[in-house]
Order: C-alpha cells, then sequence, then structure tokens
C-alpha cells in the first residue's frame, strides 16, 4: 500500500505549531461560511501572504487551509480529523503536497 494513502499525523517537532494550525483551522470552519476553500500545503499557505490573496481571494470568502511542510497523508489527516464537517464550500481546491512519505 501506498504510504501517502494513510492519514497520519504530523510530528510537531515540540514546539506545538503543526496541531495549533489544525486547531486554528477548526474554529475558522465555526466561525465562517467560505464558499472557496484551499487546502494543501506551502503553495497554498503562502498564497495568504501575497498581495493576490487580498485583491482575488478574499472577495470570494475563501479559506486558506494551507500547512507549510505537510506531506499528502497529513493533509488526509486534517481532513479526517474535522477540517471540513463544518463547512460547505461550493469549490474546494487541494494542492497536491510535493513530499511523499516514499523512501528514494
Amino acid at each position: 500500500m501506498n504510504p501517502c494513502a494513510s492519514p497520519e499525523m504530523r510530528s510537531d517537532e515540540k514546539d506545538g505549531r503543526w496541531i495549533s494550525q489544525h486547531k486554528h483551522n477548526l474554529s475558522e470552519t465555526k466561525e465562517r461560511e467560505p464558499d472557496v476553500l484551499l487546502i494543501g500545503d506551502s503553495i497554498i499557505h503562502h498564497l495568504q501572504l501575497r498581495p493576490v490573496w487580498a485583491e482575488l481571494y478574499e472577495p470570494l470568502h475563501c479559506l486558506n487551509f494551507g500547512i507549510s511542510g505537510d506531506k499528502t497523508q497529513n493533509v488526509l489527516w486534517r481532513i479526517q480529523n474535522g477540517e471540513l464537517d463544518n463547512i460547505r464550500p461550493k469549490v474546494t481546491c487541494f494542492s497536491y503536497p510535493s513530499f511523499f512519505k516514499v523512501p528514494i
């Protein structure tokens, strides 16, 4: 079985940052009703830091659930653990992370 297909919680390296971002995303789903959801890794995460975010994405009522460094299995874990439970966006864009848990 491909390990990318198995949801996996990411190690926080003892700083709690990853689980904190996941919990923030969960709270966003209770406070906002997005029309568009972006979910994935750093490509999605960094989009929110660009001027284009305020110009083009904010008017679309968009949520950004990108977490830098996430692998496919981490995004699957976040989805299984509530990040999509309370929202019904019209469009969801999944950025397939480029980091895989497969030996080279």
